[in-house]
């Protein structure tokens, strides 16, 4: 009998092997790899394939790629497709989070024909929530994203003007563009 390793590139499970980073441990879910013909054996055992040695890892916390063992449960009556009663690999992910907006920033005020720049952006909370919907805080800057732009009294409160979310880890979470207004006052500030 002929076994197919599991393919999460298309189907009903496409992407089920992707996680994203959420600073909290996660597991993949192991029934998506257990059937009547294989399954994954025990974290932490090994194979070696091509030279190159792989441990079977099912839960994870960092980005990156891991990996997952599988074996046929009855290799004197069933092989791989590929001819081979080998243990074969199966490649899971944990990839950048992109966090969520809790709380937009607010722009100080600004006067007619000032530019996006001249105007702070000060609070504003962004977050990532796990899979037991606990919520932690990504910490980062708000920015303009076209600072350059200038503003006029008909933008005050009514023009949507990007903002950008930098995280201070950019290598765990994606940046985020929202949009804010800006009260833009007639008269110059003082």
């Amino acid at each position: 009998k002929s076994v197919n390793v599991p393919n999460f590139s298309v189907g009903e499970n496409k992407d089920k092997n992707i996680y994203y980073y959420n600073t909290q441990e996660q597991q993949f879910d192991l029934s998506l790899l257990t059937n009547a013909d294989f399954e994954p054996v025990a974290d932490g055992e090994t194979v070696e394939i091509a030279g190159t040695t792989y441990t079977s890892q099912s839960k994870a916390t960092e980005i990156g790629t891991y990996y997952i063992i599988l074996q046929l449960k009855d290799p004197s009556n069933s092989m791989w497709s590929n001819g081979s009663i080998s243990n074969q690999l199966f490649e899971w992910k944990i990839e950048k989070g992109t966090p969520t907006i809790k709380e937009l920033p607010v722009a100080s005020e600004l006067s007619n024909r000032n530019t996006l720049g001249d105007a702070t952006l000060s609070g504003g909370k962004m977050i990532v929530t796990n899979s037991l919907e606990n919520e932690y805080e990504v910490e980062g800057t708000f920015t303009w994203k076209k600072p350059e732009t200038v503003v006029f009294t008909f933008d005050s409160d009514r023009t949507l003007f990007d903002i950008v979310f930098i995280p201070l880890e950019e290598d765990k979470f994606n940046t985020v563009t929202a949009s804010i207004t800006i009260k833009v006052l007639q008269k110059q500030l003082t």
